[in-house]
């Protein structure tokens, strides 16, 4: 990866390094392209799967005992439709937060 250096010193030598760092991050998100738009659309997708998977994932408890580490009750577990469910969504979800993050800034995505 390509290194940044900043200077703490306020003077007129800190302005090129500012602009350095603000062209280096948009060659890295794409400038103004489409990549950031993609990212953020990535991260309200990520966001809804991974809260809809928590949703049906409470559903699916509703109907199985609590969760121990017996394989009786794992089984229950993963025949549930409603808890596969919802955990592969969550696991989408997160899936696409990545992504989202290898397209937008941080401050973007979160």
């Amino acid at each position: 990866g390509q290194k940044v250096r900043c200077n703490l010193a306020v003077g007129s030598s800190t302005i090129p390094q500012i602009n350095k760092v603000a062209d280096s991050s948009l060659r890295l998100y794409g400038g103004e392209g489409i990549s950031p738009w993609l990212g953020t659309a990535f991260a309200v997708a990520s966001a809804l799967s991974v809260n809809l998977g928590k949703v049906c994932q409470k559903r699916g408890t509703q109907e199985l005992p609590l969760l121990e580490l017996k394989s009786d009750i794992v089984h229950l577990y993963l025949s549930n439709l409603w808890w596969i469910s919802g955990l592969l969504m969550d696991v989408g979800g997160a899936l696409m937060t990545i992504a989202a993050l290898a397209m937008a800034p941080v401050s973007v995505v979160q």
